[in-house]
């Protein structure tokens, strides 16, 4: 106390002294400087020593020398084979790179020949076996879209139902069988004994096991890893590892010869099918002028008439199938899908996303969610919960083509919120974690783009991209008012382009996506109540799955304040108040924390953070310049949320279980009724 007292008794003097103007003395300033320099000195002291002793009870980590420590040692590791690996003049990389181009040419130079003749032997085999006994004729190679010689190289296998077919034993008209296999009869005689055996030992099979079949549950991942240990086996197990400081790294020459046969096989055959196109279009006209000099002026003229017949036949096929109906023609069946792709990019509606992990999405559970329940009162969904759902019903099916046809089909998300709550950022986290393109069709977006009829070319097209580069994600900002019909209330939105003129043909394509289409279709709503009346019934039955995201809670704010400080390059101290700024900051979305803290760490505060840490009075000040978000947004947004079928689910099974309970009640008092009847009348 009494150091306190003289402290503040020279401060004290010091202000005095300093407002009436009196130089400071020789000596006075020497006594000032060494307190100063004593006192940091001291300080460093006690830190240091508060610090190993913090240590040496177990209160922190031991400190790690970066010299010995395994980690930092394999991180230069790393590093280092890094830039071995990426070096532009002598890099491994470069050194394989031009080793691909030296044994493809050197494969192609020593099997090229070998390969060209076997091609040309099976294509004339063919063409030999298929070519017509009665006219001649040369069959047609198949088309390039088909894979042109492919199929004559490697056949596809006969299905289950052709060898059926081709098989007489197995039943067919003419078979002697009747439908019944061969081997049954001799099975029978075999089996005879055992059926004997079979009744005694209690219908059990070998070994006194019941004879019913164990249902086995199918992974579609197991077959990987045994593929992936058999390529193991088979490639690397007896092969010995080459020597040098940089093994790790460097290429093996055979199996990289056998990477590339496939490629020099598939480039080979290429010319020889154009070789062979034009070998069969000679040997086509030699076969006709040959048939035509044969046949004389008697066969041309019953040649036309015929000719006339096939025609007058088509015609009629052709009103035939014109009466059944038209199919739907395809307005960019004339286009490449390069150039439907550039068009899109162009014109900003296939856009580049950042890269937005799903993590990024800050946020923990709801610890009272569960007392909530218990008292009846359905809580919003935690954080914690959104991203798990988003996890299920977004990445997991547009990632996985395992998984896909596994979970249910949903073919539209709407992310509905108060702004800032992460709408966006959870499109694009979905996108960028499934590895899919990204469509944004939003109106303000597109406005001003294929004005008037052209937006169903544009619909058209962005959906026939999505189809052909999935996965893909379709993404929809303010899409509330895309299905306002009120033309007044349209008005207000502004824009070149009224926002509902794409409503008709999106849901046209979204009605024709079927389940293999990896396509999701993404909207994000900060008023989805603008869609009322009749509006509201077309809006809510687009979207297959809901997604409320509400404001951080307490729990979530304590999460998100340390991950934005860290993301904007700063940090809080470990005797930081973190309570107190997250009940501060309730009612806040999580984009206005992050705007927050984004304008307090500038690149001159973040120098000045181990001198001059960050405390709660400065982040207020940058907190009161951002708006929280109103109770009356909040409240309209819970309205409309009460009204989505999901939530209605939830409240009806809700309903249910009191009221359930309560029949319980009653049947339970009219029993106690009849057993204290029963008891009066055993008594009289």
């Amino acid at each position: 106390m009494r150091m306190v007292a003289s402290a503040k008794r020279s401060r004290a003097l010091e202000e005095k002294r300093r407002q009436a103007g009196i130089p400071l003395a020789k000596d006075d300033a020497v006594t000032k400087i060494q307190s100063m320099l004593r006192g940091h000195l001291w300080r460093s002291r006690t830190r240091r020593e508060a610090n190993q002793e913090q240590v040496f009870i177990g209160m922190k980590p031991q400190p790690v020398d970066p010299k010995t420590d395994p980690q930092v040692i394999e991180a230069k590791h790393l590093l280092s084979r890094k830039q071995q690996l990426l070096d532009p003049e002598t890099g491994t990389l470069k050194k394989y790179d031009d080793a691909v181009v030296a044994l493809k040419a050197k494969v192609k130079e020593t099997e090229g020949e070998d390969m060209r003749e076997a091609i040309q032997d099976k294509i004339n085999a063919w063409f030999i076996a298929n070519r017509s006994p009665e006219t001649g004729e040369y069959p047609d190679l198949p088309d390039v879209d088909a894979g042109g010689s492919k199929s004559i190289l490697n056949p596809p296998l006969p299905t289950l139902e052709e060898l059926l077919a081709d098989d007489p034993a197995a039943g067919g008209k003419d078979g002697k069988g009747k439908g019944k296999p061969a081997s049954a009869k001799p099975a029978a005689k075999d089996g005879g004994k055992g059926g004997k055996d079979a009744k005694k030992g209690g219908g059990k099979g070998d070994g006194g096991e019941p004879s019913g079949a164990t249902e086995t549950i199918s992974s579609s991942f197991i077959p990987l890893i045994e593929a992936s240990v058999a390529e193991y086996i088979g490639k690397w197990q007896e092969r010995p590892a080459p020597s040098g400081p940089s093994w790790e790294q460097q290429y093996d020459a055979e199996l990289l010869k056998d990477e590339l046969r496939p490629l020099v096989f598939e480039e080979i055959r290429q010319q020889v099918d154009e070789e062979m196109t034009c070998l069969l279009a000679n040997l086509k006209e030699l076969v006709a002028a040959e048939a035509a000099a044969k046949a004389g002026k008697k066969s041309k003229k019953k040649g036309g008439k015929k000719g006339k017949g096939k025609k007058e036949k088509g015609k009629k096929e052709k009103g035939a199938g014109g009466a059944k109906g038209k199919k739907k023609k395809d307005p960019t069946a004339d286009r490449s899908m390069e150039s439907l792709f550039a068009e899109l990019a162009s014109n900003g509606v296939l856009t580049r996303i950042p890269r937005v992990e799903l993590a990024d999405y800050l946020g923990g559970y709801s610890y009272m969610g569960a007392t909530l329940e218990k008292a009846g009162i359905i809580p919003d969904p935690s954080l914690a919960q959104i991203r798990h759902a988003v996890t299920e019903f977004g990445i997991l099916p547009l990632g996985s083509q395992s998984v896909h046809p596994r979970l249910p089909h949903i073919k539209s998300i709407l992310l509905y919120g108060a702004p800032k709550t992460g709408k966006t950022m959870l499109a694009q986290a979905i996108a960028h974690l499934s590895g899919a393109c990204f469509f944004d069709l939003s109106p303000r977006n597109t406005d001003g783009h294929y004005p008037g009829k052209a937006v169903a070319m544009l619909l058209h097209m962005v959906f026939k991209v999505a189809r052909t580069m999935a996965p893909s994600v379709i993404y929809i900002d303010e899409v509330e008012k895309v299905f306002v019909s009120d033309k007044k209330k349209a008005k207000e939105f502004g824009g070149q382009e009224p926002f509902s003129r794409i409503k008709k043909d999106l849901l046209r394509e979204l009605k024709a996506l079927g389940p293999g289409d990896r396509v999701l279709v993404m909207g994000c709503s900060r008023e989805p109540w603008l869609a009322a009346k009749k509006d509201e019934k077309a809006f809510m039955g687009t979207w297959g799955k809901t997604l409320y995201l509400p404001l951080p809670d307490y729990a979530s704010r304590r999460l998100i304040w340390p991950g934005l400080f860290a993301r904007h390059g700063g940090k809080l101290q470990y005797d930081f108040d973190l309570s107190t700024l997250a009940q501060l900051s309730e009612g806040y979305s999580a984009g206005a924390l992050d705007a927050v803290v984004a304008g307090l760490m500038t690149p001159a505060r973040r120098e000045r953070l181990k001198i001059h840490p960050v405390d709660i009075p400065e982040v207020l000040q940058w907190l009161c310049r951002v708006e929280p978000v109103s109770p009356d947004l909040d409240e309209q947004l819970h309205k409309w949320m009460d009204k989505t079928p999901a939530m209605a689910a939830i409240k009806g099974a809700a309903a249910d279980k009191p009221a359930a309970a309560g029949d319980k009640d009653k049947k339970g008092a009219k029993g106690d009724k009849k057993a204290a009847a029963g008891s009066k009348k055993k008594k009289k």
